[in-house]
């Protein structure tokens, strides 16, 4: 999971928020288990391999109805892309409709 997919607002702003949250807890959880650093990174790796069969087994919304709904979401998930912060985005083009 990259931490700046999307920073171009395509196919929509990175959610800050949950990427934040995600390696936090992924990475309190590591921690908490008091593990030397080769094992750190094994359990890593594991975590990474089942995320990656998950993701050929999951089914789900379109591609399109997926990227609708993050970009809706994304003010509120402290979506950021180079163009700045969606929320003061969405505020900006708000604004200029009325």
């Amino acid at each position: 999971m990259s931490r700046f997919t999307g920073k171009d607002r395509h196919p929509y702003p990175v959610p800050i928020k949950v990427y934040d949250e995600t390696i936090r807890v992924l990475k309190s959880a590591v921690q908490q288990a008091k593990l030397g650093r080769e094992e750190e990174m094994q359990a890593l790796k594991r975590l990474d391999d089942q995320a990656r069969r998950l993701e050929r087994m999951a089914t789900g919304p379109s591609f399109e109805a997926f990227v609708a709904n993050e970009r809706d979401n994304s003010p509120l998930l402290g979506g950021r892309s180079v163009f700045g912060w969606e929320a003061d985005l969405v505020s900006c083009e708000q604004t200029k409709v009325k």
